[in-house]
């Protein structure tokens, strides 16, 4: 079955740098890790991953979405981002920029400023 967040992907993106989306967010990059990448998307379940996203992982019911990361990872993902806890489980042999929020990595990638992700087509 496919994930209905799969389905709702933008046409079109603008890539982002990690560093600055740290700038705009108040995030930090976890030291130990690369410090920079193109973003062009925003992916929750590490099922869906693709290239350029930045996968949100953030503590569920059950597990912690960092314990998926490396899946993200190996499916695309070119950065994280998560809280204090997710950044103390991924691996330290992780190959992408690590963003860690102070508050709820959620709620971070939410108050995305205006043309952060899409450009608007051009009429």
């Amino acid at each position: 079955m496919t994930s209905p967040f799969d389905r709702i992907r933008p046409a079109a993106t603008t890539a982002r740098q990690v560093s600055d989306l740290a700038a705009a967010f108040g995030l930090t990059i976890a030291p130990g890790h690369p410090a920079d990448a193109a973003v062009t998307c925003v992916a929750s379940d590490n099922r869906v991953a693709r290239p350029g996203d930045l996968f949100v992982a953030v503590p569920g019911a059950r597990s912690h979405g960092a314990q998926f990361a490396a899946d993200a990872v190996a499916r695309g993902a070119s950065a994280i981002l998560t809280d204090a806890r997710g950044a103390e489980l991924i691996d330290s042999d992780n190959t992408v920029p690590v963003l860690v929020a102070a508050e709820d990595p959620a709620a971070s990638s939410a108050r995305s400023p205006p043309g952060c992700w899409a450009t608007p087509p051009r009429t």
